[in-house]
C-alpha cells in the first residue's frame, strides 16, 4: 500500500519515493492496482477519500460519469432531515449494485483478455 501525506495547500508527499506527487500520478498508481492511503499532514486523519474525490473529478471522462446539473442537484439535495437520509440510502444501494456490476465486468474482461493471448 502507498502511504501518501497531504499537505494544506493539497500537496502530496509520497514517503516511499521520498518526493512530491500529483493526482495524475496517484490514479496511475490506482489503475495498476495499487492500493493508497492518504494522511492529512497536521491532523494525520486518513484523508483518502477526499484525495481520490478529487483525483476523480479531475479526471476529463468525469464530465461524462457526473455532469454538473447532478453535482449541483446533489448538493441542493444534501443537509439534515428524512429527504437527506433516504437519498443516502438509495445513493448507497444504488452505488452497490454499480459496484457489482464493475468488478463483473472486471472479471469479464480479464477472462476475455486471457482467451485472446491464448490465441
Amino acid at each position: 500500500m502507498k502511504i501518501l501525506t497531504k499537505y494544506p495547500d493539497r500537496r502530496l508527499y509520497d514517503k516511499s519515493e521520498k518526493r512530491f506527487t500529483n493526482l495524475q500520478s496517484l490514479i496511475s498508481h490506482i489503475r495498476a492496482g495499487e492500493s493508497i492511503e492518504v494522511r492529512c499532514s497536521k491532523t494525520g486523519k486518513d484523508c483518502t477519500d477526499s484525495t481520490l474525490l478529487s483525483a476523480f473529478i479531475g479526471l476529463p471522462e468525469c464530465r461524462e460519469i457526473l455532469p454538473g446539473e447532478l453535482l449541483y442537484r446533489l448538493i441542493r439535495s444534501t443537509g439534515p432531515g428524512v429527504y437527506n437520509r433516504r437519498l443516502s440510502q438509495r445513493i448507497s444501494t444504488t452505488l452497490d449494485r454499480l459496484m457489482t456490476e464493475i468488478d463483473d465486468m472486471d472479471v469479464f474482461y480479464s477472462q476475455l483478455n486471457a482467451t485472446s493471448t491464448e490465441d
